[in-house]
């Protein structure tokens, strides 16, 4: 008669080690996935956080000062969300946190002291980058275990929402107009008039120049040789030799 017993255990314990094991690098690889994540989206908010703080220093008693305030404000939200779910889950902050302190609020105080058109330009860029981030985020969140997820799913897919009206807000309020100078010469490059006024009138809008067309040939280089007196065209010959 054949005794299966010892082997079956073997064989069971084995399994289960490995199904142990299996379960251990799978939520190992999660907790890491979402430590990231939370990680990297609070260092995003801290440092947006101080972004619109140095543009409120700047621009709060201009016309666009009640709007960055309100952008801020949600900026907050965000900032103090993830720092919860940092606690939550004992998720390091980033080391370069005192970076993002001094960069964000330069980076804002900045564009705002270029005028308004410049802080919004500024906010269209940070939030478009921060958007597309969020986008990612999501797609890795859902490809992992959108179940699972779920309530992570929800913070950064409202937080993503968010920041695209942010971005919505800033071309409204001509982001793209910044950086615009006056176009003098109607040229549509926003320089001027770079080198004068287009005095001679070959279109180049660089005046005449070398001097007046003293001789009438067109080169704007005056009697090349000297003057013409006896008409003979060689620019200077009295004597028509």
């Amino acid at each position: 008669m054949i005794c299966y017993g010892p082997n079956l255990l073997r064989i069971s314990a084995a399994l289960g080690r490995r199904w142990i094991s299996t379960v251990s690098v799978r939520d190992a690889k999660t907790r890491a996935l979402i430590d990231k994540i939370i990680r990297v989206d609070h260092a995003g908010e801290f440092g947006a956080d101080r972004i619109y703080a140095g543009q409120l220093a700047v621009l709060k008693k201009s016309s666009v000062g009640p709007l960055i305030q309100e952008m801020w404000d949600e900026e907050k939200h965000h900032r103090e969300t993830f720092e919860k779910l940092m606690a939550e889950r004992r998720v390091r902050p980033t080391v370069l946190l005192p970076l993002w302190n001094l960069a964000g609020f330069a980076l804002g105080a900045g564009t705002a002291l270029l005028g308004k058109e410049a802080a919004m330009a500024c906010t269209v860029a940070v939030e478009d980058v921060i958007g597309d981030h969020y986008n990612n985020q999501i797609r890795e969140l859902m490809k992992d275990d959108p179940e699972q997820h779920k309530e992570l799913l929800e913070i950064v897919k409202k937080f993503r929402d968010d920041e695209m009206h942010h971005h919505d807000i800033g071309l409204e309020y001509d982001a793209e107009k910044s950086g615009d100078d006056d176009d003098d010469d109607r040229d549509g490059d926003n320089l001027g008039n770079e080198s004068g006024d287009d005095d001679d009138g070959d279109g180049d809008n660089l005046g005449n120049e070398s001097g007046d067309d003293d001789d009438g040939d067109g080169d704007n280089l005056r009697n090349e040789s000297g003057d013409d007196d006896d008409g003979s065209g060689d620019g200077g010959d009295d004597d028509g030799d």
